[in-house]
């Protein structure tokens, strides 16, 4: 007896409609942060929850408000960002000598 893993025409639909989307909205994002360089880019309340961006440039990066709960920073170069109102747990990993709290990241 064989099983018929075929789906239905509305679930082969939905399937490439998912598709799509990550081609056209996701894998594009993934490049800009696989090429590790945000340098200014607009990250405002961004979910970059348990986000390696290890040695990442974030230069000027405007982080108003991101969600970093988890997230790999260590290594990253921070000048300039903008921390205020970013949210950090205590997984979130930072560069050597970067000071969260004075950079306006709070803690949940």
């Amino acid at each position: 007896m064989s099983i018929d893993f075929s789906l239905s025409p509305e679930l082969e639909e939905i399937r490439l409609r998912i598709r799509d989307f990550i081609q056209r909205e996701v894998k594009p994002v993934e490049e800009v942060i696989e090429r590790d360089n945000l340098a200014e880019q607009d990250l405002g309340g961004a979910d970059l929850t348990g986000a390696n961006l290890s040695g990442a440039n974030l230069t000027g990066a405007h982080l108003l408000g991101a969600n970093l709960a988890g997230a790999n920073l260590s290594g990253a170069n921070l000048t300039e960002a903008c921390l205020e109102e970013a949210r950090a747990d205590q997984h979130t990993q930072w560069p050597e000598g970067f000071d969260p709290v004075a950079a306006g990241v709070t803690f949940e």
